[in-house]
């Protein structure tokens, strides 16, 4: 339990100080109005200074904070318009030129914010990290976050009333319940996130922790693999979307006439069929290095095949009497078979390591088709100006693949 203002220690005994008395009585010593001190709270009366110091001279103009004073309170920049008077309350006595949360001030004295003619709500705390007068509903928020049971009260139209609202409350009895400098264990926003980020970390280094990552992450990837999506109408997972995603090189050098090499991609219901060893003869031949491996070299002719397909697919959309409703039900029939055959070449099981190598270039390919021509129809459904527009522009679906693959290229020579 914090003691009662009366029982402050006094900084200097041979300080003479004298007690408040109630509000109606007058001020003494020569205090500035702005600045009335509770009853039960000491004040000193120091010998006349030598120099004038600014408790002589009027009070500067007040100006509200900004938004960027409060943005850099924010940052721990204690940037506060409030001024204060150096020798007020005995267990003080010392000159804090910024605001209540500023790093100079005595977070065991309560705040009086100073006369502001263009306030027109006041607000007293009586219990929370800072307690006191307070003039605007930022510093108030900021007395009170944190503090269990804190007490606020807003509304005042005046000083002097939130005044005798906070020494009724001390006059009350209850003086000894108020919670004065209760500091804050993180003074900004960042401070507290940059502590809960440190506390993750730690935590996750424990047997515990680990646990319970490795079961999210587990959790995680089941939902990733179970998520679906759609291609007009059709129900599509989200692993084609992964496997459509795959870099796959192409060698430029590499031509071939055999139908085999196709992997069944172009020939319904799309099915994987494993070519003969007389048609992969030339793609093992040579294979050495990534733009002229076994895979480079059975990619080169399915990027062949897509592009034929897809410049004769153009030359028949670029029809502006095209019928639309009849392409559609097409593409998405073909969309459908594609879908089938990619899950059943998904859950298939080989047994060779080529086989394998086989399966991986049939489903990043046979991923692929599907996803552009669903990609290309909603660009021409728009129209064949749209159409025609984004053909020029090289945004069509293919040719963004071969820009790509041009890129990836550029990047290993």
């Amino acid at each position: 339990m914090v003691a009662p203002l009366s029982q402050l220690p006094i900084l200097d005994p041979s300080i003479r100080t004298t007690p408040l008395a109630g509000p109606s009585d007058p001020i003494p010593f020569s205090l500035p109005p702005s600045d009335y001190i509770p009853p039960g709270v000491f004040v000193t009366s120091p010998s006349p200074p030598a120099t004038p110091t600014h408790c002589e001279s009027p009070a500067p103009p007040y100006s509200p904070p900004s938004v960027r004073d409060i943005a850099d309170r924010l940052q721990n920049v204690y940037i506060t318009p409030h001024t204060v008077y150096p020798t007020v309350i005995t267990g003080v006595v010392a000159a804090a030129s910024s605001g209540p949360f500023s790093p100079d001030w005595n977070d065991g004295v309560p705040w009086l914010a100073p006369e502001n003619t263009q306030c027109s709500t006041w607000y007293v705390v009586t219990v929370g990290r800072r307690v006191g007068v307070f003039d605007n509903s930022e510093e108030t928020i900021a007395a009170t976050s944190g503090v269990p049971r804190n007490i606020s009260r807003g509304g005042f139209t005046s000083r002097d009333d939130a005044i005798n609202a906070f020494q009724r409350q001390l006059a009350s009895g209850t003086s000894d319940h108020l919670v004065m400098g209760r500091s804050a264990k993180y003074r900004t926003l960042a401070e507290r996130q940059r502590a809960h980020h440190k506390a993750v970390l730690k935590y996750d280094q424990t047997s515990s922790g680990k646990a319970i990552r490795s079961q999210r992450n587990k959790r995680d990837y089941e939902a990733r693999k179970q998520r679906t999506y759609m291609l007009l109408g059709t129900t599509v997972p989200a692993a084609m979307f992964r496997h459509a995603q795959q870099p796959r090189p192409a060698s430029f050098s590499f031509t071939s006439d055999s139908t085999e090499l196709l992997l069944g991609l172009w020939s319904p219901p799309y099915v994987p069929t494993r070519p003969g060893d007389d048609a992969l003869g030339p793609v093992r031949h040579r294979a050495v290095g990534r733009w002229d491996s076994f895979n480079a070299h059975l990619c080169a002719v399915l990027y062949d095949e897509i592009l034929r397909r897809c410049r004769e697919r153009r030359a028949l959309w670029e029809d502006p009497l095209l019928d639309l409703e009849s392409t559609k039900q097409e593409i998405k029939q073909e969309i459908q078979a594609r879908c089938r055959a990619w899950e059943s070449a998904l859950n298939s099981v080989c047994e060779g390591e080529e086989d394998i190598v086989i399966r991986d270039i049939y489903l990043d390919w046979g991923a692929r088709i599907p996803i552009m021509m669903a990609k290309e129809w909603e660009q021409r459904k728009e129209g064949i100006e749209v159409y025609m527009r984004l053909k020029r522009d090289g945004e069509l679906p293919w040719q963004r693949m071969v820009k790509d693959m041009l890129a990836t290229l550029a990047q290993t020579v």
